[in-house]
């Protein structure tokens, strides 16, 4: 039971760090002119992730992202508008929407 829990602690952490993390480091694969510099870029991330959630080099890893995070800053905030968007955007056409829902009412009318 405790190491369940303590498993609990560890993925509920990892949730957290990958949110935080992701949420400055936040392009995709369109935002790279090849393929390589986008899975360069994934491999970095990983690594920040790793660093974070399993207690090393943190310091230097912090001041890494801080310093991407002021660098990138503009570019960070416009992504996440176009993936929010984005996402917005995917949930609303896959909702069904009132006037394309039919409801069949089945039954008999007593008379």
């Amino acid at each position: 039971e405790r190491s369940d829990m303590s498993a609990a602690l560890t993925l509920g952490r990892e949730v957290q760090v990958r949110a935080r993390i992701k949420a400055i480091y936040n392009k995709r694969q369109i935002d790279f002119n090849a393929l390589k510099e986008y899975n360069d870029y994934l491999e970095t991330v990983e690594d920040i992730i790793f660093n974070l959630c399993e207690g090393v080099d943190v310091r230097a890893t912090d001041v890494r992202v801080d310093a991407y995070r002021r660098e990138h800053a503009a570019e960070i905030s416009r992504i996440n508008l176009r993936n929010k968007d984005e996402e917005q955007r995917r949930r609303a056409a896959a909702a069904p929407s009132a006037a394309a829902t039919t409801v069949v009412v089945s039954g008999a009318v007593a008379g």
